[in-house]
């Protein structure tokens, strides 16, 4: 029997070959690296990082470690989501500028919001820019109006280099074990 290892794979833009995402993001995010655990004794898996593809069962142990390293998940923004400012964030940085006007937000308008980070951040965009923001609601910059729909997605692979599939990471087949900091 092989044993399957989680490798993450740089690909070909998966546009080409899944469902429309309105945004591919290479990387998992947060500060600290999770380890990852098998919740059952089998993985379900689909031939391409897509819900509609074909599905395949492979046999795991539960609470085997499964490798994961942030460099190499593969974030997929489905659909955008929708925020109202509240009260500009001060502490927003723009790792792209905006290209129409500043990045100074306004108070009642509504950004793009396109993806949680961590500890209450996350990326949103601002006339054109990406920025990180304080998004959790709780911080009181923005309102919710809409969440993103996000997916992240693991590339299964024996150790003999052959893949089986995907796994959709969605909190029903492993859990974090760990933090690595």
């Amino acid at each position: 029997m092989r044993t399957p290892s989680f490798l993450i794979l740089s690909l070909l833009p998966l546009t080409l070959i899944a469902q429309p995402a309105a945004l591919e993001i290479k990387g998992v995010f947060g500060e600290c690296i999770p380890v990852y655990a098998s919740t059952s004794s089998n993985l379900q898996l689909y031939k391409l990082p897509d819900l509609r593809s074909d599905q395949i069962d492979i046999p795991y142990w539960e609470r085997w470690r499964i490798p994961a390293p942030k460099s190499e998940g593969l974030t997929r923004i489905l659909e955008i989501g929708a925020l109202r400012v509240t009260t500009p964030d001060a502490n927003m940085s723009c790792s792209v500028a905006p290209t129409t006007g500043s990045a100074v937000l306004i108070q009642g308008e509504i950004v793009e919001y396109l993806y949680y980070h961590s500890e209450g951040f996350g990326e949103i965009r601002v006339r054109g820019g990406q920025c990180q923001a304080e998004v959790a609601e709780s911080l009181g910059h923005f309102e919710l109006v809409r969440p993103p729909y996000v997916q992240i997605w693991f590339k299964v692979f024996f150790e003999d280099g052959s893949s089986p599939g995907w796994l959709l990471h969605d909190g029903t087949q492993m859990r974090v074990v760990d933090v690595r900091c």
